[in-house]
């Protein structure tokens, strides 16, 4: 049961340290050239880390090795088919850069006042369709840029490196920022943090399936439990944090009262 246990945590926190590289939590170097091999090298591993403890489950169930947990072949599947999904993305965005990838790229440097970052709900900006974690976009002189990944937290002095998708419209590729100030610092801080967080709630959830007798599983189910609703809710406010609008408040409400239910399923 360890072996499936450890291959399951493994797999997650892989998927984890993928998301980091996205939102730029961990420094890539050539971003836009190499972070879809890099999607698709730590999403493949976990595929077939997940393939591994489903195989595993199905060979060894009946020797009564999971009596006790809650490792069964049903359980895994949805697992590994959350991963594969994770995966089948890897590969969509692939092929998308590919086609992208014969507008030439573009570099603008901005200064805090050269441009405004603007948050909203609308999944349109003309004809460019907004993918689901496309949050928001900066309006400067020029045009606009989407964001497909991260967002700096506010307007500062910056290096996009950007793609044209039609005429005044660019997708950031990659950002830097060019003046640290302990503002910045403190977000990007926050935001290293946070990514612990959620490879650790991944870690607890997996050994709270194992059921393990000696480890205190009832506090670990409450732990999960708390980091889970808690980071779900505090990235549902990260996400709109800045947004106006009547569903960004909506959603706001939202994410406070999951943070609470964490809360209260923890002190239960």
């Amino acid at each position: 049961m360890f072996i499936v246990t450890a291959s399951m945590i493994i797999a997650w926190e892989l998927i984890v340290v993928m998301s980091a590289y996205i939102y730029h939590v961990i420094p890539l170097k050539n971003y836009s050239r190499t972070i879809t091999r890099v999607q698709i090298i730590l999403s493949s591993c976990s595929v077939m880390l997940g393939a591994f403890a489903y195989f595993y489950v199905k060979i060894n169930y009946n020797s009564g090795m999971f009596d006790g947990s809650k490792w069964d072949e049903k359980g895994i599947l949805i697992i590994l088919f959350l991963l594969f999904l994770c995966f089948l993305m890897s590969i969509l965005r692939f092929f998308f850069n590919r086609k992208a990838s014969q507008n030439r790229e573009e570099t603008f440097i901005f200064k805090a006042g050269d441009y405004r970052i603007v948050k909203d709900l609308d999944l349109m900006m003309g004809d460019y369709f907004f993918m689901p974690n496309v949050k928001a976009y900066c309006e400067f002189e020029g045009g606009k840029i989407v964001f497909t990944g991260s967002v700096p937290e506010q307007d500062v002095d910056c290096n996009f490196t950007c793609r044209m998708v039609k005429d005044g419209i660019y997708e950031c590729l990659s950002y830097e920022i060019l003046n640290k100030d302990i503002k910045v610092r403190l977000a990007q801080i926050i935001q290293i943090v946070f990514f612990i967080l959620i490879a650790v709630d991944f870690a607890l959830a997996m050994i709270w399936l194992s059921q393990a007798p000696e480890l205190n599983i009832d506090l670990i189910g409450r732990l999960t439990s708390f980091l889970s609703l808690s980071l779900f809710g505090i990235g549902g406010l990260k996400l709109f944090k800045g947004a106006k609008g009547i569903g960004a408040i909506l959603m706001k409400i939202t994410g406070y009262l999951i943070i609470l239910a964490g809360i209260f399923s923890f002190i239960k």
